[in-house]
């Protein structure tokens, strides 16, 4: 004597309209996940940039103010690197001592491009100057301000 049970209604699984519902709502959680990770990516690539400039620009007014080779230094930034440099302004001629360091293409820069220091001094001989790391929806500003102090 065997007896059979009814089915009951949680037996049959999910209906379509429950599947439906299920995988918008997955794919509304990826979206956001995803904007959210390429805008922290974003701006974590104008942050290096940023921190690779300030490094250079140390560099630079460290090794004007210790006087090496008895010469200025500065740091120029064109559209693909950072060039270290010797003298007061940069000179594509001038073979002395440049430093090429390679920079993102994504992210452009805007305002002041040729910074360089004084020897002893590590002032700035041009006065303030300022440029602008930017990339889509994210920007960071450097300064350096007369007496060579760098702010970021």
């Amino acid at each position: 004597m065997t007896r059979r049970f009814p089915k009951r209604k949680s037996d049959r699984g999910f209906s379509l309209i429950e599947m439906v519902v299920s995988m918008a709502i997955l794919g509304v959680i990826v979206s956001l996940g995803l904007m959210v990770s390429l805008s922290t990516i974003e701006r974590s690539s104008v942050d290096a940039e940023r921190d690779t400039l300030v490094a250079l620009l140390s560099e630079s007014r460290a090794r004007a103010t210790a006087n090496v080779h008895e010469s200025a230094h500065g740091v120029l930034i064109t559209d693909d690197a950072f060039m270290l440099f010797e003298g007061l302004s940069y000179s594509a001629s001038s073979p002395t001592s440049r430093v090429s360091i390679a920079r993102s293409g994504a992210i452009s820069a805007t305002g002041s491009l040729e910074f360089s220091f004084e020897p002893l001094s590590g002032n700035s001989p041009t006065g303030q100057q300022e440029v602008t790391l930017v990339s889509d929806s994210v920007s960071r500003a450097v300064l350096v301000s007369p007496i060579g102090r760098i702010e970021w």
